[in-house]
């Protein structure tokens, strides 16, 4: 989630949007930034590169805090998150981006060990 989040706290987005409880989060979420991306990427590609998790564990991993903290926002203002099915699809759809990076990462683990 931090690295998702870092860029948005570098470069303030132009328009912060209302949340019960995280609202730079949502600005993250509501105006995602290539960096963000590149970011969740990297996480991916050291994850799979220095671990041993299952691919998958890598990709959910790095989303899950965002369907945790809709829910705390949904706990504390039950009007927000209306659509949040769909929500919790974008976020799977963000996961393919550190799956990626974490399959990126085994690849070059493999590849450094056979040319040992």
């Amino acid at each position: 989630m931090a690295a998702f989040l870092f860029p948005v706290l570098i470069i303030p987005p132009t328009r912060i949007y209302p949340a019960p409880l995280f609202p730079l989060l949502r600005a993250s979420l509501e105006d995602p930034r290539r960096s963000s991306f590149v970011a969740i990427f990297i996480v991916g590609l050291l994850a799979g590169f220095l671990t041993r998790l299952p691919i998958k564990v890598i990709g959910l991993a790095a989303m899950t805090l965002f369907p945790i903290a809709a829910f705390a926002d949904i706990a504390k203002d039950g009007t927000s998150h209306n659509l949040i099915p769909f929500e919790i699809v974008v976020y799977l759809l963000h996961s393919i981006v550190p799956l990626l990076g974490g399959l990126t990462g085994r690849s070059l683990r493999q590849l450094m060990a056979l040319g040992k």
